[in-house]
Formats: C-alpha cells, structure tokens, sequence
C-alpha cells in the first residue's frame, strides 16, 4: 500500500501512477486523469509518466544538481572552445584586412604621390594658361576704353559703357561672318521663278570661283541675294552672299582673287554693321584731312604688299642703337615689307646678288650685328613681310590664337624667347664689377696686414672682434685685389681680345664688300677670314690645352669645359610647386628656400635626458698658432667663397700673417661657448636630381659654408675625434677612419656565407631614417653629449654652433630671404658628421634579442640574423619594434616606404616572415641595393654586375664625347682611372666574379676604351701601360 503524494491518502496498486522522474505516486484521479483514460494506458506510458512537476521542471529532484552542474560545465567547455577558434578567426581575418590594407594604403600613397607631380605640372600649365588669358581679356579692356575715348565708331567690339554683352554679340558676330564674302556686281537674273533664279546666281558664282582654283566651287556652302530688288529694275545689282565652308576658305578665295590680274570679281570680306560703320568715318576723316590741306597726313590702301620703311631709317637709326648698348642682346620686329627675301639664304651666310638698297637697308645690319630672322609664319600671300631679327638663341615664333578677325596680310604671331633680367635685394645684389683674386697682389696685402695692430682680438668681446677682422679684411681686398667688370660675351670664352678684334674687322670688310662687289674689298674680307680661321683654331687649342693639363691638378676645370660646351648649367626660368609658379630669379629663390626650409622640425619645447655615462670629460681646449697655420695653407685655393667673402687662395696666401688673429679669434670663441653669428650663414644651391627640371622638388640642398669657420670646425673636430672614437660602436662604419661602406659590406656578406655554409637563412631588413640629417634635434644631441661627459665652455660652443643658423639660396645671381635651419645637422660643415654619428650611435644600446646583429654606415642600418624558425623571426621583428620607439625618443622618423626586408639561402624554398614598421609590411624585392652593391637572394651578384656594365658603358660614352679635341693621352688616360675604372671597381672584394662570362662583360669595358685610344692617338695596344682589371682587383 501506497500514499498519495497530493492528497495523502491510501493508493490502491490497481489506481497508482507512478512519476518516472521523482518515483512519487499519485492516485490516478489527483494526476488529473479520468477513470476512462487511466484504464485505457498501455504499460509502457503507465512507466514513462511524469507527474505535472517533474515535466515543467519546477521541482527537482534528488540527484538533478549534479546532472545539471555536468550540462552546464559541458555547455561552458563548449562555449570557450567556440569563442576562442571564433577569435582566432576573427584575428586571422583582422591581420589579413591590415595588410591588405597596408598593400592599398602603399599603392594609394604612390599613386597620390604621381597625382601630386602631374597637379603641380598641371597648375603651371593652367597658371600660364590663366596668365595668357588675363592678358588677352586686359588688351581688350584697354581697347575698349580707347575706343570710348573716340568720337568716331568703331571696328572693336562695343564699348563698355554701352554693356559688355554686346561686345560678346559682335564677337560672335564675326565669327559667323567670317566664312562669307560679299561679291559685286553679278546681273541680276531675268527669270521670274525664286528657285531658278537661285540656281543661275549659283551657277554663275561658282563658275567665276573655278577661273581661280577649280576646288573653291565644291566648297561653296549656301548663297544669297543681299537687299530687296529693285521694283523698278535699277542698273546696280544687289551683291552675293557665299558663305563656304570655313573662314580660311573665304580668306583663302579673296587672297587668290587679289592675286589674279586682273581679279576675276569684285568681292570683299562680310563686315558687321560696327565694321562699316568704322570704314565710313575713316572715308569722312580723309575727305576732310583733304579738304583741309593737311599734306602730312596720308590715310590710304596700297594693294599688293607696300614699301613704306625709310630705308634712310634702317640704315642710320638701328646701327646707332645697336652700338649705344655693346653688350645687350637685339630684337628687331617690324614690318619690313620685303616680300621677296629669301631668308633661308639670309640666315645661312650664302652668297648674295643683286639686292635692292632696301634689301641691302635691312641685310647689311643683320649681317654687321649677327642677327638671323626667325619669323617662319607667312601671310596669305605666303610671304613674310613682319620680321623677326634677333641675335637671341633660338627664339621661337608660333602662330597666335586671335580673339578678333585677323589682318590676312599680317597674321598675329606670338614669341618666345629667354631673358634674364638683372634682380637685386636687401641682402645681395649683383655689382657692376668683381674682384680678381687670381691677379691680387699677396705680398703687398701680407705687408698690409702685418703693419695692421691685432691686439683688438684678444680685447674686444667676440662679435665685434670678428667684424672688426672682417672690416681689415675687406680693407686689404679692396686695396689690393684687382676689380673686373663681369659680363656674358657672345664669342665663346676661348676667344682672344685679338681674334674678337680681328672678327669685328672682318665683318666691317665683309659688309663694304656685299654694297661695293669690288674684287679689293673681297681680297680683304677674304684675307681676314683666312686669319680669323687660323686664330681661332689656335686659339681653341690652347683652350684645350689649358683644360687637359688641368686635369690632374684641378678637375673642376675639365667640369666647367663640359658645362660650358653642353649648356648643362641652364636652368629653367619659370619654376613651380603645389600650384605655385615663379618666372623671376628672385621668386625662384625664395620658392627654393621654402621648400628646402619645410624639410626641418620645430625646436622641442623640453630638454631630453639621458642616463649618464660618463664615457669621456672634456670642458676646453686651446688651439695653437701653428694648428691654425697648417689648417690654412692647407685650404685648396681653387675652392669658392663663403657669405663672408674672403676666398680661401687669399687666406692661404696670407696664413703666416693671419694665423696668429684667428687663432686668439677661435680661443676666443672657444672659452665664452660662442660661435660667431658670421660664421654661420651658408648658401644653399639647388642641384637638379631627376624628373621634370621646372618642379622645386625636384632639387636637392647643396651648403656652402665660408672657409674660415670650415677651418675652425676641422681644428675642433680634430681635437673631439680622437676623444670619441672609442665611444663610437664597432657596427657604425661611417665617418670613421679605418671603416668604409666597403668594411661594411664584407662584414655583412661574411655572415650571410656563414649561414650558407651551415645551410642557414638570412634575413636582413634595411631602415631607412626620414631626412635624418636635417631633422636631428639639437637639444637631444647636447643633451646626450652632456650625459657622455661632455661640459663647459665646449658643450656650450657645440650648442651656439648648431643654434640660430641662417641659410640663404642662391639662384641665378640673387639670393632669397634668409631662413633658419631649426633641427639638423650643417650640410657641409666637418664637425657635424662626428655629431650625427654620436647621435645615431644610441641605436646600439637597444636591447636585442640573441642572434640579431645590425650594421651602419651613418643612417644606413640593416638589421639581419639567421632565421629558422618563427622565433628567430620574432627578434628581429621585436628589435624593430624597439628602434620604433628609440626613434620617438630621440625625435626622428623611420620612411616605412623605403623600408625593405630580404632573405639570403641557397635554398629555393624560402621562410617569408612579413617584417612589418608601423602597422605595415616591408617590402621584398628581388634584389636589394645596398651600399651601392646589387644583391639577390644566392649573393651571386649578377644583377650587380649588369647594372655596373651599363653605367660604365655610359661613362665611357661620355668620356669619349668630352675628349673629341683632346691631344694628351695621359689626360684621357687620367679621367678614365677617374670617370669609368672606379665603377667597375668599387667594392670588388664584395662581388667579385667567379664565373668567366661575368669577367668578360667587365674586362670588355676597358677594351672598348683602349681600343679608343689606340684610334685616337694612334699608339700600339701593347704599349699602352693600363693593367686588367683581373689583375688589378683580383677579379
């Protein structure tokens, strides 16, 4: 017997139901069933019943906490399994979306970066294309306001104050008429039918159009009857309209019919009512000048082409200018009115005959004075009646795009031509003469500075003491150095005084001879050229000889030589970046130095500290008089001048006297920690890289600095070099003596055949620091020297030294506005490579990871270690991150663009591990370049070797151009060991050739050139002394 677990009562076997969850029993009627339906149960429901609380869950049982616990910690292990291969995915999913979009960033960059370039090609167009415009609309205005001024009507367009638009409207006006041409007096037709009587007018107009070129009637477009007709059938026909298919065709049928003899019909062009209304008041203006009496005023049509340039004029007035201004350039334009000029034969010296004297008015001065005529655009009767005459070179002439109806006789012409005009500034402006240092007279200017009382240098505060040095100085400079007037001549710079005498000479002779024809004028002018020919040949060689002996002692004679014959030293006039666009040398310049001036950083407004190191203690030092002495003789004399003026030839003359007031100057300078504000202004000159010559961006900062302050850094330098160099890590090879790009390189490639050796990869990234020379923060570079031990007056100096230095571009004999060089290290100064290698030297004291190394040579650093494994890829990738963060500290930049990674094994299966700098992976290009040095993934140096061969080839090419006159072999010899051998040599150690075919590409290079001077100077190849190069370098 059973109790009922609802009502409690006794449950009878026969009436139980039994819960199949919680074995409770219930009867069957509190379980909420019938009687009927209860009996109706099978067994095995009776069993797998569940009471009303077990099947709602709302009342465990004994035993369901444990079963629970166990789904819910099965449901959990599931759940953390699923999150964490969802986060894998997701991340998977996140590093493949940042390279992709690292890829598309690059790519974007790129194609930004060639956007850039086309727009700032694009604004000079569109700026030049404005200007052109402006112009034009301005001419125009200008007219306009002419014409309102006149109280007579007008052929311009309507005056402003009556509305612009209608000046629209009679512009387009012309335009619509342009392709017609009235023609007179055709009889009228007598048929009555308006479509026959059309047909005969055609009929008849093209006829008439056939008598003057059979094709003018096929281009006939429409034609019609101008006026009413007349009711009572008057003798004057009204005149025909043709309108043909464009205005050349009409200009081209009236030019034909005022050449035909006589015109075949009377016809003119299709005016506007302001047109004829202009003609009408100039007939009023003549019949009254007439009626008048006024004979000096003459307004009349000439047909054909008129004479009506005083010759009397030419001949007097155009020499007499000419000579007014010896030196000046000759433009000449005008409508000469010579129709029947040849001017190909003018332009080209050939013998002339039977000239007119207006001819002879116009030919004598061309060929007096050098002048060539340049217009090649004829008029519509193809002659050329307005002359361009010019000694200019090559002038370009085009044709004009008019706004109004063109003059077929004188068809508009635009010219070009280049110009420089004399510029001038605040800070420099071009004198009217130049000191000749080379003819100065040293031994009276030594004597000057010796009776001079020095003593001002050790008394006076620094700055005054140093202008004070300067004013002496120039004091000797002005008394002493010959002045010259500095001026362009047209004859080439080898010319003598004499020769240009001579030339002169035979020109004057050579004019009497074309007026008198005379058989003695002609034995003069020919006697004189046959002297001017030998004088100028020997003249020329003695030019080349002066050059080719030069070689050996001051090349930069051969590079004037090869400058000056090929014009290479021209620069544009009109120069343009980011739209903006310049044509005077004075904009030119100011544009450089804010290009240049952009690429500096800001002073940091915070002093940077650095654990202390104490690796060297220096507070000063003395120079000596003799330190000084020896630091100017040594000074080359053919080098250039400073802003300061004084060229080094004179300083090296007079070191023995000068040695003794700069050395108190530099000690001077040394103990108050000051560098004199004189000594640091420099010149900056744009030199051209590659790309479009008229961009600024294009072009590179080259300083220069005076030699004084130069000499002083290298006394400095020679006494901080020998206290730094056992700071300066053993991986930096640049700047140090005894290290080279070469000792870093057989480093590098001595790894990388070690690991070849133990069947290793090597994977190297190559860093690239963004303007690193220019962007060095001079108080991080105080500060870390003061952290070395470094203090006093000489951390002092070095800070005055990098402080407040101004630069100044100089373009085209003027110079910019000045600008401050914030951050970076002096371009060209000696003491700053010892800086910039102090700084970047802190890169060693990252910590790496075992088995990374790195190389530098200054800025270039390369991060490499054998890799294997992931691991291996890990450290290098840590170190990089590292140095992300030293150069946050130290205020540079990393270009991630030029950034590269490269792997090294023998091995055709290469581990690729993608390096990635900020955010970015690196690219992996077939071949590095480093150092000058082409290297593949199996260092077998091929692509190194191509790329050497060519650019010999082009050296050579080069060398053989500049040495056409050449007579000294040992010249050519000299600058082929200078220009071509040192390609074909550098760095051989490194990629020296092991297969023949590699040898035999580099040893054909010198047998081209030997082959060369053997031809040339007619020597044997055998008795030429020029070694192989396998034999030289051990190829």
């Amino acid at each position: 017997m059973a109790t009922c677990s609802k009502c409690a009562g006794t449950v009878l076997l026969e009436d139980q139901m039994a819960c199949a969850t919680c074995d409770r029993i219930f009867h069957f009627a509190c379980a909420g069933m019938i009687e009927a339906n209860f009996r109706k149960l099978s067994k095995i429901n009776k069993t797998n019943w569940k009471c009303p609380v077990c099947k709602n869950s709302i009342q465990p049982q004994a035993g369901v906490e444990d079963r629970l616990e166990a789904l819910f910690a099965n449901m959990k292990k599931e759940m953390k399994e699923d999150s964490l291969s969802l986060r894998k995915e997701m991340k998977d999913e996140a590093e493949s979306t940042r390279r992709d979009f690292g890829a598309l960033i690059a790519g974007l960059s790129s194609k930004i970066d060639n956007c850039l370039e086309k727009y700032d090609v694009l604004s000079s167009q569109v700026v030049s294309l404005k200007g052109d415009m402006d112009s034009r609309f301005k001419n125009l205005e200008k007219r306009i306001t002419d014409l309102e001024s006149s109280d007579r009507a007008s052929l311009a367009p309507a005056p402003r104050g009556r509305d612009l638009e209608m000046v629209a409207a009679e512009l387009e006006e012309r335009r619509r008429r342009a392709s017609n041409i009235i023609v007179y007096d055709f009889p009228e037709s007598t048929l009555t039918n308006s479509m026959a009587i059309l047909a005969d007018d055609l009929s008849r107009v093209k006829q008439s159009l056939d008598q003057l070129r059979p094709h003018f009637s096929g281009l006939v477009q429409r034609i019609s009857r101008i006026g009413r007709a007349s009711a009572s059938g008057g003798e004057k026909p009204r005149p025909i309209m043709v309108v043909f298919d464009s205005p050349a065709t009409a200009t081209n049928v009236l030019v034909a019919n005022r050449s035909s003899q006589p015109p075949v019909f009377s016809a003119a062009s299709d005016r506007t009512h302001a047109q004829r209304d202009y003609l009408r008041s100039l007939r009023e203006e003549l019949r009254r000048i007439n009626e008048e009496g006024n004979s000096n005023h003459t307004i009349k049509y000439i047909g054909g082409v008129p004479s009506i340039v005083p010759s009397t004029e030419v001949s007097r007035d155009v020499p007499g200018a000419i000579a007014s201004h010896p030196n000046f350039n000759v433009l000449l334009v005008g409508d000469y009115n010579t129709p029947n000029a040849d001017w190909d034969m003018w332009n080209m010296d050939a013998p002339l005959r039977h000239l007119s004297p207006r001819e002879l008015s116009i030919w004598e001065p061309m060929r007096l004075h050098q002048l060539r005529q340049y217009n090649n655009i004829p008029n519509a009767s193809s002659n050329y009646i307005d002359l361009v005459l010019t000694d200019l070179a090559s002038p370009a002439v085009r044709p004009a795009v008019p706004m109004l109806d063109i003059d077929p006789a004188h068809p508009p012409i635009v010219l070009s031509f280049k110009v420089s005009p004399a510029m001038s500034n605040d800070f420099y402006a071009p004198a009217q003469f130049v000191f000749n240092f080379k003819r100065g007279n040293y031994d009276g200017m030594k004597e000057f500075f010796q009776s001079q009382d020095w003593e001002f240098t050790s008394t006076q505060p620094l700055e005054e003491a140093v202008d004070e040095f300067y004013r002496i100085v120039d004091d000797g400079i002005n008394r002493f150095v010959p002045r010259t007037r500095s001026f362009d001549s047209s004859f080439p710079k080898w010319f003598s005084s004499d020769l240009i005498a001579l030339i002169k000479s035979k020109r004057l002779a050579h004019s009497r001879y074309k007026i008198s024809g005379t058989s003695i004028d002609y034995d003069l002018f020919s006697s004189l050229r046959r002297d001017c020919k030998t004088l100028s040949k020997r003249n020329y060689a003695s030019y080349v000889d002066s050059v080719q002996s030069s070689v050996g002692n001051n090349i930069k004679e051969f590079w004037n030589f090869v400058n000056y014959r090929d014009g290479l030293n021209a620069l544009p006039d009109c120069m343009s970046l980011n739209g903006g666009l310049t044509s005077s040398p004075k904009e030119t310049a100011d544009l450089f130095a804010s290009f240049f001036s952009s690429v500096y950083e800001d002073p940091v407004h915070y002093d940077p500290v650095y654990p202390t190191s104490d690796v060297v203690s220096i507070s000063s030092f003395v120079l000596s008089v003799d330190e000084v002495l020896q630091a100017l003789k040594a000074l080359n004399p053919d080098k250039g001048m400073g802003p300061d003026g004084v060229p080094p030839c004179l300083l090296r003359s007079c070191a023995d006297v000068l040695a003794v007031p700069l050395a108190a100057i530099f000690n001077k300078s040394l103990n108050a920690g000051s560098f004199p504000l004189k000594w640091k202004d420099s010149y900056v000159t744009p030199i051209f890289k590659s790309g479009c010559k008229t961009l600024v961006s294009n072009y590179r900062a080259v300083c220069t600095i005076s030699s004084i302050p130069k000499s002083f850094e290298k006394l400095v330098v020679g006494r901080l070099s020998p206290i730094f160099v056992n700071v300066i890590a053993p991986e930096q090879h640049g700047f140090i003596k005894g290290r080279s790009t070469t000792t870093n390189l057989v480093e590098f490639t001595d790894f990388v055949f070690s690991g070849f050796d133990s069947g290793k990869q090597v994977d190297v990234v190559s860093v690239d620091f963004a303007k690193a020379f220019d962007r060095v923060s001079h108080k991080h570079i105080t500060a870390l020297l003061q952290s070395m031990g470094v203090y006093g007056p000489i951390l002092s100096w070095i800070e005055s030294y990098l402080s407040d230095r101004r630069q100044f571009v100089r373009f085209k004999n003027v110079v910019s506005e000045p600008y401050r060089a914030s951050s970076g290290i002096p371009q060209g100064s000696n003491i700053g490579p010892l800086l910039f290698v102090i700084m970047i030297n802190s890169v060693t004291s990252i910590p790496r990871p075992e088995g990374v190394e790195l190389l530098m040579f200054a800025d270039d650093l390369k991060i490499f270690g054998v890799v294997s494994s992931e691991d291996d890829y890990m450290g290098i990738q840590t170190f990089l991150d590292s140095l992300q963060g030293w150069c946050l500290a130290n205020c540079l930049h990393l270009n991630p663009a030029k950034c590269t990674a490269a792997s090294f094994s023998r091995s055709s299966r290469l581990l690729s591990f993608p390096y990635r700098i900020g955010g970015g992976v690196l690219d992996r290009p077939a071949s590095i370049r480093d150092l000058g040095v082409f290297m593949d993934a199996k260092l077998t140096f091929s692509h190194h070797i191509d790329a050497i061969v060519s650019k010999a080839l082009r050296a050579l090419g080069f060398l053989k151009r500049c040495t056409r006159d050449f007579t000294s072999m040992e010249a050519i010899v000299l600058l082929y060991k200078s220009l071509v051998r040192p390609i074909l040599e550098y760095s051989s150690v490194v990629w020296s050739p092991y297969y023949q075919v590699h040898k035999e590409r580099l040893e054909r290079v010198q047998r081209r050139f030997l082959r060369y001077l053997n031809f040339k100077m007619h020597i044997p190849l055998e008795e030429l002394d020029i070694v192989e190069l396998a034999a030289r370098s051990g190829l």
